[in-house]
């Protein structure tokens, strides 16, 4: 996979914040092509790189099945790396875990915190006058 290609899909798609598709037939090198993406972005995004193929038949069997093996699979990669854990907010990945404990578990729950695990943290700026001086203060 070229550097110039990998740089396309940067710049079209992930820094915008796009989903995009793979899709070609077998031995086209769709995992190479996701491969070689994931090493290229990890110096600028907190890359979660998962296999559908970790999880069995059974996972797929109805939406509550498949949450909570996702979740699980999602458990594990944490688990197994810590950089990864570090990078992601520990109340965020929480409101993901204990969703396994609920009654009724769907993909909306569960789609609501991935969006919180994913969103960027952005630096902002509060300016509070206090007679004749401001104070500024950056928060994350």
């Amino acid at each position: 996979m070229s550097i110039t290609r990998l740089a396309q899909i940067r710049e079209l798609f992930v820094d915008r914040g796009k989903y995009f598709v793979i899709n070609r037939g077998r031995q086209y090198g769709k995992t190479t092509t996701l491969m070689a993406l994931e090493e290229y972005l990890r110096d600028s995004y907190t890359v979660i790189a998962m296999d559908f193929q970790m999880l069995s038949t059974a996972n797929f069997a109805d939406e509550p099945a498949f949450v909570i093996a996702f979740i699980e699979y999602m458990e594990d990669l944490f688990f197994m790396d810590d950089e990864l854990a570090n990078a992601v907010d520990a109340f965020v990945l929480a409101d993901l875990t204990a969703l396994k404990n609920m009654e009724r578990v769907t993909l909306d729950k569960m789609f609501r915190c991935l969006s919180r695990i994913c969103k960027k943290k952005e630096i902002g700026v509060r300016t509070i006058k206090l007679g004749d001086k401001t104070i500024v203060e950056a928060f994350v």
